[in-house]
């Protein structure tokens, strides 16, 4: 019989985020808001949270393809923005009297 190992889930994080207190002349609550936005820039909150609990492999493949489709349909739009001509804007010619 196989043995499993259910340690999988307990691994370690391996972003380090240093803030120094001479990068913030001193002031403790710029350095805990740097902090924090250092920590959310490499991800990992989100990355604990996310190994907090188990995900079944086919809603990681779910979120992953809807992220997909989410990104696809954003640069479509982006793309559709810059080169659609404002074409209600341009008056119909009509009767010249």
């Amino acid at each position: 019989m196989k043995r499993r190992n259910f340690n999988n889930h307990k691994k370690k994080l391996t972003g380090v985020v240093t803030v120094s207190l001479d990068e913030c002349r001193g002031n403790t609550d710029v350095l805990i808001r740097r902090f924090i936005k250092r920590t959310k820039k490499e991800g990992i909150v989100e990355e604990f949270r996310s190994r907090s609990r188990y995900k079944k492999a086919s809603d990681k493949k779910r979120e992953k393809r809807n992220e997909l489709k989410r990104r696809i349909c954003k640069e479509n739009k982006q793309k559709s923005e810059l080169f659609n001509i404002t074409r209600g804007s341009r008056k119909a010619p009509g009767r010249r009297r």
